[in-house]
């Protein structure tokens, strides 16, 4: 089975357990690490801008899942899409997440806002919801799993 399958059977794993309730938040300090974690990556989003931002905090083996569109492999990959929309910013807010019983992976959600140059140099806001799946790599929390959908228009 390729690493690729692996991950998305896991992120639909993870999404059924939590959903079913079977994935609590128990570990405070760990859901603490994780939240804090999605607020400097948002932090650097903000400073540096989402290239530095998604380079630096997702895993090597990174999937994302953008909505519209198919799912883009690999940390670095996912971090040069955004040299297709120059100007761009992005920001979000995590609101809540959890931390599985082992303490080794856990989730967060939240809302996002992106401004980026329309066609004709106005700027445009989009807004919507991200779910992102993080793992702990020597004692560090990375985001193995991205996602997000608009609130449309």
């Amino acid at each position: 089975m390729s690493r690729r399958l692996m991950i998305g059977y896991g992120v639909v794993l993870l999404v059924a357990l939590v959903g079913l309730g079977l994935l609590g938040d128990e570990d405070e300090a760990n859901l603490e690490a994780i939240l804090a974690a999605d607020n400097a990556f948002a932090a650097m989003s903000r400073a540096e801008g989402p290239k530095a931002a998604f380079a630096a905090y997702l895993t090597e083996d990174a999937l994302q899942l953008p909505a519209g569109r198919g799912p883009v492999y690999g940390g670095q990959t996912i971090a040069s899409g955004f040299d297709d929309v120059p100007g761009m910013s992005l920001d979000w807010t995590p609101e809540a997440g959890g931390v599985a019983k082992e303490s080794n992976m856990g989730w967060t959600w939240g809302n996002y806002t992106a401004t980026y140059p329309g066609p004709k140099g106005e700027l445009v806001s989009a807004s919507g919801k991200y779910l992102n799946i993080w793992i702990k790599i020597d004692r560090e929390w990375r985001v193995l799993v991205d996602m997000g959908n608009s609130n449309g228009s």
